[in-house]
């Protein structure tokens, strides 16, 4: 899985697809750089989810509304695949 965040970095995790499997955190499309990044892998039909790395709302508040906004206007035939993933399958091993 590649993660792609607005900090930029990724970390692979287990999956049963032989390429991998692609989530873009929610917060990517607050930032140019990482906002690129995601409308490209989107347009190609490789992102299988958007979520959030954010591991305490406290400090690392996610907002999902400019990435749902973003998906729901340009890719709305995507919007409930990529929001509502059964998220247990990326960690799984198959």
């Amino acid at each position: 899985m590649i993660s792609i965040s607005s900090a930029g970095r990724s970390r692979p995790l287990r999956s049963g697809r032989a390429w991998g499997r692609i989530q873009i955190n929610a917060g990517a499309f607050a930032h140019e750089h990482t906002a690129k990044t995601a409308m490209f892998l989107l347009k190609q039909k490789l992102v299988d989810a958007i979520a959030s790395d954010a591991h305490d709302d406290a400090r690392r508040p996610v907002d999902f509304a400019l990435a749902q906004k973003t998906v729901r206007r340009k890719f709305p035939r995507q919007y409930k695949a990529l929001f509502e993933s059964d998220f247990r399958t990326f960690t799984e091993d198959n």
